[in-house]
This record gives C-alpha cells, structure tokens and sequence, in this order.
C-alpha cells in the first residue's frame, strides 16, 4: 500500500465542500452569515468521524488524564465556549482577578481587582541602544459605582470580549478589545465615568481629552457631559484621536461613528498561498460592512491604497493609521522540505556519531532528539547513504514511539484549559501551558521526514501528528470544531508571529524569544500536510511560517540598521529585553533565533538584506568575544551566510548539541560561496541560489507521494523556470 492509500485508510481527503461547512450545514447553519449559531454545546459529540474529511482527532478519546503536578492553575476567567484560548495577546486577562495590561497595539487595556478599566498609550522609555520599556499605566480610567469581577466571554483571530459582572454575576459592562484599533468598544448598564483629565464636546456625541501627551475621544450616543466631566451610558467608543490634520481627524471621527452603528461579530484571518507568494488578510465582522481604523505595523499593508488618516504612538515609534475594509500582507519566502545534495562530502557526516547519543524523555529535548535523528536521516538519503539513512529513521521511531505508546513522554489530555501536554512538561509546557507550538514542532517535523519514508507509520501516527498541531495551531486554522481544543492558540495573526506564555502573567504582556522555533512550528505542519497528501491544510502553514520570518526583520533579526547590537532578545507586548530567559550571553539571544539547523532554516535568508542583516551580526561578534561563549557551532551558521565563515575545530562542549557537524557541513556545502537569488522567487519545495560567479541554481525536493510541479518567476512575476519534480525525488540544476 501506497502511503496515500495508507493515509486515507484514517483520514478521507478533502471533499469539493469544505469541513466548515459540513459541520455547519449539518447543524442548520450558514458558514457564510457572522450571525448563524456555530458553536458546538456541551451537549453535541466531540469526536470527528471518518465521513468528515481532513483532520483527524481520534486521538483525543485515547489520550489519559495529565499528571496533577504538571496540569494549570484550577481556575481561569474564561467561560466563552470550548477549551480556553492560551498563549494569546490577550492571555493576562486569563488568571485575574481583574486583568494585567492587555497590549492591544496602539492601545494598551487593564481592569483592576474592582473592576475599573484602564486605558493608556505613551511613547516607549529607551533604556539603551537594546532596551525599551513602554509604560503599562492609564492615561484615562473608566469607573462605575460598584466593584464588579471579570470574565471572559469571547475571543476571535484577534479580538477579545470581556465582561464585568455584579455580585449576582450580570454583567454591567461589555469591552470588545481589537488589536490593531485604537479605540475599546464599551456597552454599560449603568453609568461610567470617564477619568483623566478635562472633556470637552467637539461634535454631537464626541468628546476630547488631552491626557499624557495625546488626545482621545469619547464618542457614543448616550455619553454626557457634567461641566469637563465626561460619563458614558449605554454603547460608546474611547480611544485615541491620531496626530493629523483637521480634514483626516474629520475622516477618521466619521469613521468611528461607523462603528458605534456596527457591532463586532469576529475578527478574521484570511489566508491563500498561490506560486511563490502567500497573503494575509485581517478583517473586522460587524452587523454592517464598513471602512474601519486600523494601525499598520511594518509589514501591513491596506486594502486598494486606502488613505492613511494620521499617526499614533506604539510602543517605540509612531505609526500610521488607514481607515480600510481589511489590512493585507503578502510574504514570500524559500521553502525547502528537505535535504539536496552537497559537495564536497565525507564519510563523517554518516557515521553514528552523528547521531543522538542518548534519548532524553521532555517535552522539548525529546523532540529536538526525534528530529535531530531524523534529519540526519534525511541527509543520508540525500546523498544515497541507504544503511546509514535506515538507521538514523530507526532511531528516530524508536524515539517517537513512547509517545504514540503513551510510556515517556506521552501525550495527555487537560481538561479544564482545553489542551494537550506532552508528560514530562518541559520549561513550564504544563503548569503555565507554555511553549506548545515551540516544542510540539519539533515532533510534527520528524513525524513529517518518517511519513514520507514509511507509509504504515504515517497511517499508524496520522490521528496523534493531527492532534499535536491542532493543539498549537487552534482548530479554527484547521477548519474543525471540537470542545476539547481552542481555537486559537499560540499564533498571533496581527503581529504575524507566535507567542510563547499560555497564561502570560505579566505586566509586560506575553513574549517571543525563539523566532525560529515558532516558524519551525508552521514549516512542520505544512510539511506533514504536504507529505500525508492533504496540500490544502498546508497553505495557512506556509503564510504563517513565511510571516515569522518577516516579523522577525523589524526587531528580533533585523534587516535594518540599528543603534546596539544587531539582534534581539526577547519581544514582550509591552518592551524589548536583550535577553533570553535562560542565559544573559548575546550568542544565547542569536541563537535561540537559528535552531533548529536544517532545510527549515533556508527561508531565513530571503535576499541580501538578510544576508547583510547576518554580515551585521557577525561583525558584531568578531567585534565583541562573547558573542561566541555558547552555541559556536550554530552561530557559524549564520556567520557563513553573512560571508564570515567561522573555523571549526573539534566539536565543543558548548557547541548546541543537536546542530551536530553533518548538519553544519552540509549547510556550510550548500551556501558556500553563494547567497540568495532573491530576484528569483520559487515555489514551495525550490529554491534559487546565485553563485559569486554568477550562475543560478535551483534546488528542489518533493516529499510527496505524487508528481510536483516547481517554478520559479523573476522580479516582475514571469515564470522563466518550470519543472516536474517525481514523487521522493530532489535534485539541484543549473538554470542561469
């Protein structure tokens, strides 16, 4: 049998309707109307069946009970329906009481342990070259006469909906939250004064208030005003007025009393990934279609040149502001499945010392040991190494096998957040629900590289490698519905990356250290996806993995010039850290933004701004000798792309320990004397590299079970590359 004939024994491929709207179709619902009751009730089955197409959750009626010791705090403050959405934007609010600042970016939202909300916003205190500190307090707060708890009722791609409900739990106010507007949306019961500073009426329905150096507004159709005393009743918006002119300010105030006539539904992530180009979409379902204010970080762009209406603070700069229907981003990056074929190589990349000496139990090392095997395996099999290939694969199910076995590390099932934890937790992946993306990828990829070498493996595995990525990814990506996993998790459409925190209980909001993990997460998936013949799930995967690595070139690895070291630390919602949470040493801080080292790393290195971004760094380390006290090895890495090929002696006990010298040879061979064709943009699965001598040549690999078309366009989108990759099949040729 076929590995596609061995998959769809446990998965039926995707039919010309989608899941979504199966599901819905069945409960007398229509997907395409905001308004239809689609969510699953306590009372409906949980379980896919086989008639319903794609994915593959069975695996969750197996999975035992986590372990008391690693399982989340008992309480949280979610009660929307199904499993709690963690590792979000929005997750301080989940612990309580009340709710830690919320860093909805431009505007930054609290609720204290009474139920008072804050409201602030405020240029960033630059502490050094490499830090910066926004301040987390009100500029304005809004109170009621009464204390009143929080919960939360709703969440969407990047909203949040939050309520304050009086001692006899009915709520008194409704905050719908989105980032990226910069305004709250307020329903009260009763009255709510508005503090900070004098109001004065500037339209009917419209007021001002100069606080902490900006000017907000408080616009709604039952606000009021007692001398400079501003108060709202009813529906209103607060928010922030942009630095404009008085025609743009007039644009945007209409706009906003847009929304006040239109409540939120969802907030969306469209998705497509068509050639070599893959695109975002984010858009805001109200009750009626209309233009909205939205705040363009560097890589949005608006929707059909919608005019940009003024500019408000974030964080550490100004930024501007578009009224527009949806903000659009569009993302290319090299995606390469597997290993080519290198040259000069030697028998010493195939030895067993090469190899995983030992297999650790965690969550997280055991998965960097799986993969670590795996994709030496991979590179075995890239240069024909046949026994050499069998035995890194062999190792890497045995290392795999415990957790499909449930012995250690297994995989668990917590029932009162809503999620999976691999036993042991790693690095707070249990009790703080921390990591999952960053880590479970690490098991999806090699569970990739086994399935596309053994087609019963692939079928035996298929429900547990679904469940894994539903659990980071959110089901809502995947197209399902089930009461045990969240809909969203870990991803952050808006910022275009993943965050790190499951409860993030931090002033500072939730944090991303490990760039290259969280894209590790979305290349795995896509690569199981590609690999198990269900390409469709594969395209939200490829525009996240390709958003990572945009994200990253404004602060993490930045491909423009700045004032200290040319990398980042850790990205908190509210203030950048030049650090790491286990190592104050900068190689710590670089490299925990390089591994894992593979094929997966290529789509780092988009064009020769990344390349001049990696000469930066490694000036900086040959400028400063710390840079190389750890992770030597996987920062050569690196160094080699930005044309400053570090020598390597023997392997080191500070070298990172699944980076072994194959993979760094391998590497080393295929970027030697060459960098990125970046006027060459190929499809998944190719890739282009210009030699200093001019020449070009394309990369390819297909891990699929049927024949793959591969292109490749220049600069102005002609194809002028065009090749039939066979099924297994990779190959490098020349084509300029």
């Amino acid at each position: 049998m076929n590995r596609r004939s061995a998959i769809k024994v446990a998965i039926v491929v995707l039919s010309v309707v989608t899941l979504f709207e199966v599901w819905s179709r069945q409960r007398g619902n229509d997907p395409a109307d905001p308004d239809s009751p689609v969510a699953i009730t306590e009372e409906e089955p949980v379980s896919r069946s086989v008639d319903e197409p794609m994915l593959d959750l069975r695996a969750l009626d197996t999975l035992d009970p986590t372990p008391g010791s690693e399982r989340p705090p008992a309480r949280h403050q979610w009660v929307g329906e199904g499993a709690v959405p963690t590792n979000q934007w929005w997750s301080p609010a989940l612990l309580g009481p009340g709710s830690l600042p919320l860093w909805a970016r431009p505007l930054v939202v609290s609720i204290d342990e009474d139920g008072a909300i804050g409201v602030g916003n405020g240029p960033a205190n630059r502490l050094d070259a490499d830090t910066w500190i926004s301040p987390p307090g009100a500029v304005l707060r809004l109170l009621g006469d009464a204390a009143l708890e929080t919960q939360i009722v709703d969440a969407g791609a990047f909203h949040v909906t939050v309520e304050l409900i009086d001692v006899d739990d009915v709520p008194q106010v409704r905050m719908d939250v989105v980032k990226g507007q910069p305004f709250v949306e307020l329903d009260a019961a009763g009255r709510l004064s508005v503090a900070g500073g004098p109001a004065r009426a500037i339209d009917d329905g419209v007021f001002v208030i100069d606080a902490g150096g900006q000017t907000w507004f408080v616009a709604g159709d039952e606000v009021e005003l007692d001398g400079a005393a501003a108060f709202i009743t009813g529906r209103a918006l607060v928010g922030l007025v942009p630095d404009s002119d008085d025609a743009d300010q007039q644009s945007y105030l209409d706009a906003v009393r847009g929304v006040l006539g239109a409540r939120l539904l969802d907030t969306v992530e469209e998705t497509a990934w068509n050639g070599s180009t893959g695109t975002q979409e984010l858009r805001v379902r109200r009750t009626t279609d209309i233009a909205q204010p939205f705040l363009l970080l560097d890589h949005h762009r608006p929707l059909d040149d919608d005019p940009v209406v003024g500019e408000v603070f974030d964080r550490d700069r100004t930024r501007p502001v578009v009224i527009a229907d949806a903000v659009r981003t569009t993302v290319v990056a090299p995606v390469l499945w597997g290993a080519v074929e290198a040259s000069p190589v030697t028998d010493d990349w195939f030895g067993d010392d090469q190899l995983p000496s030992i297999r650790r139990a965690g969550s997280y090392f055991g998965g960097k040991d799986v993969l670590h095997a795996a994709m030496i395996g991979d590179l075995a099999a890239a240069h024909g190494r046949d026994a050499a290939a069998a035995r890194a694969f062999d190792l890497a199910r045995e290392f795999w096998q415990p957790l499909a076995d449930g012995t250690e590390p297994r995989a668990t099932l917590e029932s009162t957040w809503g999620t999976v934890i691999l036993s042991p937790a790693e690095f707070g992946s249990g009790t703080d629900l921390n990591d999952h993306h960053l880590q479970y990828g690490y098991w999806v990829a090699a569970a990739a590289y086994l399935a596309e070498r053994d087609s019963a493996w692939a079928a035996d595995h298929a429900s547990l490698v679904d469940t894994l990525i539903a659990d980071y990814a959110g089901t809502a990506v995947l197209g399902v519905r089930d009461a045990r996993l969240a809909s969203h998790r870990t991803w952050d459409p808006y910022e275009g990356h993943g965050w790190a925190s499951g409860t993030a209980p931090f002033a500072d909001g939730n944090n991303l250290e490990s760039t290259s993990e969280s894209a590790l997460s979305w290349w795995a998936a896509a690569r199981w996806f590609i690999v198990t013949d269900r390409p469709e799930l594969a395209e939200s995967f490829l525009v996240r993995h390709a958003l990572e690595h945009e994200s990253a070139r404004v602060e993490m690895l930045p491909t423009g010039e700045t004032a200290g070291r040319p990398w980042g630390g850790i990205a908190w919602g509210g203030k950048q850290d030049p650090n790491t949470f286990f190592s104050p040493s900068p190689a710590s801080a670089l490299g925990i933004k390089l591994l894992p080292l593979g094929p997966m790393s290529v789509s780092r290195y988009r064009d020769s701004a990344d390349v001049d971004a990696a000469t930066r760094r490694a000036d900086w380390c040959v400028a400063n000798d710390e840079c190389l006290d750890l992770w030597p090895n996987l920062l050569a890495s690196d160094h080699l792309l930005g044309g400053r090929p570090t020598e390597r002696g023997e392997p080191s006990e500070i070298d990172e320990q699944s980076t072994p010298d194959a993979l760094l040879s391998w590497w080393s061979a295929l970027w030697a004397d060459a960098i990125p064709a970046e006027d060459l943009r190929c499809t998944p699965g190719a890739i282009a590299i210009r030699g200093v001598d001019g020449r070009v040549v394309v990369h390819a690999t297909n891990p699929t079970t049927v024949e793959a078309t591969v292109s490749c366009t220049n600069a102005e989108g002609t194809e002028v590359w065009r090749r039939i990759v066979e099924p297994g099949a990779r190959f490098s040729i020349e084509v300029q």
